[in-house]
C-alpha cells in the first residue's frame, strides 16, 4: 500500500475544514457588526508597525495619537500584545537610526558654493555682487549644519527617553499589556498544523527564524481577549500579507474568513476587524490633517517595503518597477495634494464603483463631494519618450476619459506623466496635442521621482498651453 501523501512537515489532514469551520450553519447565519456598530463598546488591540509609525510624524499628530489611546486606556479597552511590545523594543531602534541617517544625510549634502577666481570679470559690479551673494550663502549653509549637527547630538542622547518612547510611558502600563501564558508545546504543534495546511496566521512567515511564531503569538493574544472579554475586536494593523487578508489585484480587501470565524466561536459571536492606523484614529475622531498626515507614512511604508520585495527579483525590468514606484508616489501625491476621502487601486474596485464601466486608470479616488476622479499614471523614461507610441497612448486615454465623464461615470481624468529627468518632461509635454488638453474635465500633469521615492510635480498643460 503507498505511503499517504504528505505536505510540508507532518501529515496533511485531508479533513481540515471541518476543524477550520467546525459550525457550518453559523456560516450562513453570522452577522458581522459593522465598525460603527461595535467601535464604542468593542476592544482595541495594536499592532506593532502601528506603534512605529509616530516616529515618522509631526508634534500635532502625536498630541491627537496620545489623546485617541488615553480616552481608550481610561475606558479600559486599549490592549498591547506582549509580544507586540517586545518586536517594539526590537524595532524601536532602528526607527531612530534611520531618523539620524536622514539628518544626518542633510546635513552632509549641505555644501558651500562652488566658488571659482575669475579675474577677467572682477571689473564687473554685477560680478562682485555675485561674490557677495555666495559668501553669505556659505555662512547661512555652515549656520545651517551647525544647527543640524546639535539636533543630531540631542538625537544620539536618546535612550528610552525619545518622544515617542516617553508617550508610551505615560499611557501604557501593566493593564494594557496583555501577556498570555504560553504552553511552548501546544504551541509549536499549533504553529505546525497553521504551516502544514495554509491556515492564517503565520503560515506566510514560515521561511523566517522565528517561523512566523510572533504573527500567532498576537493572534492568540486577540482570542484570548475576545474569549476572556466576550466582546469584538479591532486589531490595528498595517500589515498586509495574505495570512491576515483577502487580497485582490496587490490590494488588502477584508481579514480572511478563517480569522473572523475563529474569533467569532472563541469570543461567542464576536466580530473581528482589521484596520490600517489612520483608519483608526479616523474612527476616533481625530482630525483630516492628522488621518491624512499619518495615511501617507503607511503610503511611504508600502513604498520602502515594495521596494525591498522589488529589487529581491534580479530578473525584474527595471522599467516596471520603476513603472510601479511611479504609481504608488502618484498616490501618495495625491492624497497630499487633493480633498481625498477615499482612494483605491484595485480594478475590482473600480469596476464596483464605476458599475462595470472599462476605463483605462491606475487609480481612482472621491473628494468630499463624492465627486470620482480617474487617474493614469503613464511612466516614461529618456529611451521611450520619444517613440510615436506615446502620442498615441495619450490621445486614446484622453478619449476614454472624455466619454467617461461624458457618461457622467466620472468626474474628471487626470493623465499624470512621471519622467526620468527634466529633458524627459519637456520631451512627453511636447507630445501633447492641444486639442487633447482642452477636452472637458481632462488635465495633464507631468513630474518625476526624486531620491526619495516621491513624486514631484513640474508642469500641468497650463505651463506649456498658456
Amino acid at each position: 500500500m503507498p505511503e499517504p501523501k504528505k505536505k510540508a512537515e507532518g501529515d496533511f489532514d485531508i479533513f481540515i475544514t471541518n476543524t477550520i469551520y467546525p459550525e457550518a450553519a453559523t456560516i450562513f447565519t453570522h452577522n458581522l457588526r459593522s465598525l460603527d456598530d461595535i467601535k464604542k463598546d468593542c476592544y482595541i488591540v495594536i499592532d506593532t508597525n502601528a506603534l512605529l509609525v509616530p516616529y515618522s510624524i509631526g508634534k500635532e499628530s502625536l498630541e491627537q495619537i496620545e489623546r485617541t489611546y488615553q480616552s481608550l486606556v481610561k475606558e479600559n479597552r486599549l490592549f498591547i500584545p506582549g509580544q507586540v511590545a517586545r518586536e517594539f523594543a526590537r524595532n524601536r531602534a532602528s526607527k531612530i537610526t534611520e531618523l539620524f541617517q536622514q539628518l544626518n544625510r542633510k546635513r552632509n549634502g549641505a555644501q558651500g558654493m562652488q566658488r571659482g577666481k575669475y579675474p577677467l570679470l572682477e571689473s564687473f559690479d554685477e560680478y562682485q555682487d555675485s561674490v557677495r551673494i555666495e559668501a553669505e550663502i556659505d555662512k547661512l549653509l555652515q549656520k545651517y549644519r551647525d544647527s543640524l549637527g546639535k539636533v543630531l547630538e540631542h538625537v544620539r542622547g536618546w535612550t528610552w527617553n525619545d518622544p515617542v518612547s516617553m508617550l508610551y510611558s505615560r499611557l501604557f502600563s501593566k493593564e494594557t499589556i496583555f501577556d498570555i501564558i504560553i504552553d511552548k508545546d501546544n504551541l509549536r504543534e499549533d504553529l505546525n498544523r497553521r504551516h502544514i495546511h495554509s491556515i492564517p496566521p503565520g503560515y506566510k512567515d514560515a521561511a523566517k527564524e522565528d517561523e512566523g511564531i510572533g504573527d500567532l503569538l498576537i493572534w492568540h493574544t486577540i482570542l484570548q481577549i475576545g474569549k476572556q472579554h466576550q466582546k469584538s475586536v479591532i486589531f490595528v494593523s498595517g500589515d498586509e500579507k495574505s495570512d491576515w487578508w483577502h487580497k485582490s489585484e496587490s490590494q488588502a480587501l477584508y481579514p480572511r474568513y478563517e480569522l473572523v470565524d475563529e474569533f467569532r466561536r472563541e469570543s461567542n459571536g464576536g466580530s473581528f476587524y482589521i484596520i490600517p492606523f489612520s483608519r483608526f484614529l479616523d474612527l476616533y475622531g481625530a482630525s483630516e490633517e492628522v488621518v491624512q498626515e499619518v495615511r501617507q507614512e503607511e503610503v511611504s511604508v508600502r513604498v520602502v517595503e515594495d521596494r525591498a520585495i522589488q529589487s529581491s527579483r534580479s530578473s525584474f525590468d527595471e522599467f516596471s518597477r520603476r513603472e510601479s514606484l511611479a504609481s504608488v508616489a502618484v498616490e501618495k501625491w495625491l492624497i497630499k495634494n487633493y480633498h481625498v476621502r477615499e482612494i483605491h487601486t484595485s480594478r475590482e474596485q473600480f469596476r464596483m464603483m464605476l458599475k462595470d464601466v472599462i476605463i483605462p486608470a491606475d487609480i481612482i479616488f472621491t473628494d468630499e463631494s463624492q465627486n470620482i476622479t480617474a487617474v493614469e499614471v503613464m511612466y516614461t523614461d529618456t529611451s521611450r519618450v520619444r517613440t510615436p507610441m506615446l502620442r498615441m497612448r495619450l490621445r486614446e486615454r484622453a478619449l476614454a476619459g472624455y466619454y467617461a465623464v461624458g457618461e457622467g461615470k466620472i468626474a474628471n481624468y487626470i493623465i499624470i506623466i512621471v519622467g526620468d529627468n527634466e529633458e524627459t518632461i519637456l520631451e512627453a509635454a511636447s507630445k501633447i496635442e492641444r486639442g487633447s488638453s482642452r477636452l472637458a474635465r481632462i488635465s495633464y500633469i507631468l513630474g518625476s521621482l526624486n531620491e526619495n521615492g516621491e513624486f514631484i510635480k513640474a508642469l500641468s498643460e497650463a505651463d506649456f498651453y498658456p
